[in-house]
């Protein structure tokens, strides 16, 4: 290695900038509404009654004295009968995970996480037999978040040497489909009054109850039909099967590892809150570690279990950051400014184009879970910032993190380059 390519690290922050565009029609408007609408300018924050009367007149929470107005002027985005307006708001973003129980039965049940390969490097007990080795996260393609068994506490960290037990809890993600298109989860009345249904908004019923702006961005877990509300659970591994998300076979391999041949185990699916850190190198940056940098350089074809669009060759690749462990938190993905580079493009969702990055709207792609094949880009031709990661925030992870910068007093983290 010849040297370290540091990188600037943004401010943590629970929530994205995300911009609404909301139309409303005239006729539910008065004239004086209308006229204070049309008034508006870029950069102004909505006043508590401009933002009441707006909400009235839609029968929905819609805005909030908080959000900013964005557009320059709102006739020149209003049809005859539409008034349309511009709208900066914070959002918390959520990670959709799938959540279970293993039973008595399951395959896993006293089985370590990790590869066999794991008993050389004394991560797992040399007299642990092979069998005893799954390497679930290549072997079946899990992202694995966080397990709870009773009455321990809560790990949010898994590793390799996880030793699995009947009865624990599971929260996960599937390897295999990395790129996701995010929905913007709203009540039932907001989609009811019409002003979003222009964009891909999704009703979760949790939020009906709720008299304030409760909106949020999730990632799913699982494929959506369009207009599908948001799932509270799914019936079983063999039903993820459906648009072929994922093949029977592996879908029966993942139902006798938590459950068991002769159970079709319920599964739950959980909004997980995230936080989101930003990250600029000044050169293209593996995630990963040394090992996978002349594979990107390469390139790979698509694998069911680890990446389902492949990688685009990266000659221009050089350094990695083996930034999961430096981090100290639980890294689930990330949103890029840069396209993906991948070699099968069909499953690539068009750009999220309604975050604002660096106080400019940004075409955005977002990929989770993040892995070996992800690629921290640098700052885009037109200035936009490469990626923003977003993770899982403990006590622990909080503690970790300031204590290594208080310790290195490190404003950035830093890439290694491989050898030639």
């Amino acid at each position: 290695m010849s040297g370290k390519v540091w990188g600037n690290k943004g401010i943590e922050q629970g929530y994205v900038n995300f911009v609404k565009s909301i139309r409303l029609h005239k006729s539910k408007l008065s004239e004086d509404l209308i006229s204070d609408v049309l008034a508006l300018e870029k950069g102004v924050m909505f006043t508590p009654g401009l933002a009441k009367s707006i909400n009235e007149a839609a029968g929905a929470m819609l805005v909030r004295e908080q959000d900013d107005i964005l557009h320059e002027r709102v006739e020149q985005a209003s049809a005859d009968d539409i008034v349309e307006i511009q709208v900066e708001t914070k959002l918390k973003l959520k990670v959709q995970l799938i959540h279970g129980t293993i039973t008595e039965k399951a395959t896993c049940r006293d089985k370590f996480l990790g590869p066999k390969a794991l008993k050389e490097a004394k991560k797992i007990p040399y007299y642990v037999p092979d069998e005893c080795c799954t390497d679930a996260a290549n072997s079946l393609g899990i992202c694995f978040v966080k397990f709870f068994l009773k009455p321990g506490k809560l790990n949010e960290a898994p590793g390799a040497d996880k030793l699995l037990r009947a009865n624990e809890q599971f929260w996960l993600r599937l390897y295999g489909r990395r790129f996701w298109s995010p929905v913007l989860v709203v009540s039932e009345a907001v989609a009811k009054c019409g002003a979003l249904n222009h964009m891909d908004i999704r009703v979760f019923d949790e939020l009906s109850n709720k008299k304030s702006v409760e909106m949020f961005l999730l990632l799913p877990a699982i494929p959506l039909q369009k207009e599908q509300p948001i799932p509270k659970k799914v019936t079983s591994f063999y039903s993820l099967t459906d648009n072929d998300f994922i093949s029977a076979q592996r879908a029966k391999d993942l139902n006798d590892f938590f459950f068991g041949p002769e159970e079709h185990g319920e599964l739950v699916l959980v909004n997980q809150e995230i936080y989101t850190r930003q990250v600029e190198f000044e050169v293209p940056v593996a995630i990963a570690g040394k090992d996978r940098v002349k594979e990107l350089q390469k390139g790979s074809d698509p694998n069911e279990l680890k990446d389902v669009h492949g990688v685009a060759p990266h000659p221009e690749l050089h350094h990695y950051s083996d930034f999961r462990n430096r981090f100290n938190a639980q890294i689930l993905g990330a949103y890029h400014t840069e396209p993906p580079k991948v070699q099968d493009e069909r499953l690539i969702p068009g750009p999220c184009q309604a975050l604002v990055i660096d106080k400019v709207k940004s075409d955005v792609w977002f990929e989770c879970p993040v892995g070996a094949h992800t690629v921290v880009y640098p700052k885009s031709a037109s200035g936009h910032s490469g990626s923003v990661f977003f993770y899982i925030k403990t006590e622990t992870s909080q503690k970790a993190n300031d204590r290594n910068e208080a310790q290195h007093n490190i404003r950035g983290y830093f890439a290694e380059k491989v050898d030639d």
